[in-house]
């Protein structure tokens, strides 16, 4: 058995549509001050005690159909891992999954980002397959939907009493005929969507200098094929950001990649992709800058100096040739993916 976690089959960087590509418009990631500075503790706690760690960050969609995220909270610490077999990936503590559950049952919360930081052991500068392998588990498990039991009687179309919604419930984890049942049926009815969100460090003509850490994050779309067969696509979104201070919009630094031959799966890759990140550009040595887009104004984002579109296309255009992404059945249904049935509330604290 070989002594690092898994294997890798992707680079998110050339590998996945974008969002934007799909619907043709402008994804946004934003992070508030606080969730930006548990963000970077993780990411300098990673690279200090050369542990695996991570949580769950806690988003909500801005408006139907604007692929707009504001993630303002976030659950307790993953336990750490060494990022070995030995110590397996980071794990989720059940004080995490009860804060989790509340933010979706009693704070509205729709986008949850499962957030973990990789260290130079095995394949660390790209997904796992068992970091996809989580993250679609999130987003196909009916117990993670949090059904009301409402919605359960909505979703099955039957008057049932509050009894039976928890015997259906109940169902999701110990019956595999219900988790099925409502499995097929998710995709229609999804109030939460799961991203993963990851940083990396940088690695630099096969050499691990480790001047940045790059950060990317995906969504898992599950779907019912022609067949009526469950599958999940993946898609990532290029642009986040971060409220600093006097409340203003930054969106986080990015630097071309040019001098990397190879991941660390040995697989070669496309160069001059764009690639958000904190630390040091490995091109110059300089520190990556920030860049500033808005101002946070009476709870409205306010982006004044944008990437226009000729901009937004370049990010995107050097991604390899791919299958092309289907969300649902349709690219309609691609611009609506990320809009839930929830209720907006704006008391955000947990």
């Amino acid at each position: 058995m070989r002594d690092v976690l898994d294997t890798a089959s992707f680079d998110q960087f050339t590998d996945f549509k974008t969002v934007d590509e799909l619907v043709n418009s402008k994804s946004r990631v934003i992070f508030s001050a606080k969730a930006y500075e548990h963000f970077l503790r993780l990411i300098n706690e990673s690279k200090n005690s050369q542990n695996e760690t991570g949580c769950f960050f806690l988003g909500k969609e801005q408006g139907k159909d604007s692929n707009q995220i504001f993630i303002d909270s976030f659950t307790t610490d993953f336990s750490s891992s060494n990022g070995y077999f030995t110590g397996g990936a980071v794990k989720e503590t059940e004080e995490s999954k009860i804060i989790r559950e509340k933010a979706v049952t009693e704070y509205g919360y729709d986008c949850l980002f499962h957030f973990h930081v990789h260290i130079p052991v095995g394949y660390y500068d790209v997904f796992s397959d068992q970091d996809l392998r989580i993250y679609k588990h999130n987003a196909t498990e009916p117990t993670y939907q949090y059904y009301t039991n409402n919605e359960i009687r909505q979703i099955l179309g039957l008057n049932i009493s509050d009894e039976q919604c928890s015997q259906w419930r109940e169902s999701f984890v110990h019956n595999s005929n219900g988790r099925d049942k409502f499995r097929e049926k998710l995709p229609q009815n999804k109030k939460v969507s799961y991203f993963g969100l990851l940083a990396t460090p940088d690695r630099i003509d096969g050499n691990s200098n480790h001047n940045n850490f790059q950060i990317s994050a995906l969504y898992c779309e599950p779907y019912l094929d022609g067949n009526g067969n469950r599958q999940s696509k993946f898609y990532r979104f290029p642009n986040m950001y971060y409220i600093g201070a006097e409340n203003k919009i930054y969106r986080i630094g990015d630097f071309k990649r040019r001098k990397i031959p190879a991941l660390t799966t040995g697989r070669k890759v496309h160069n001059n992709v764009m690639i958000q990140a904190v630390g040091k550009d490995p091109n110059t040595g300089r520190q990556i800058e920030d860049v500033e887009v808005g101002k946070y104004i009476n709870g409205q984002f306010v982006f004044t100096k944008e990437l226009s579109p000729t901009d937004i296309s370049s990010l995107t255009n050097q991604t390899i040739t791919r299958e092309p992404g289907i969300l649902s059945e349709s690219v309609r249904e691609a611009r609506t993916f990320i809009s839930r049935i929830f209720n907006r509330e704006n008391d955000r604290n947990i």
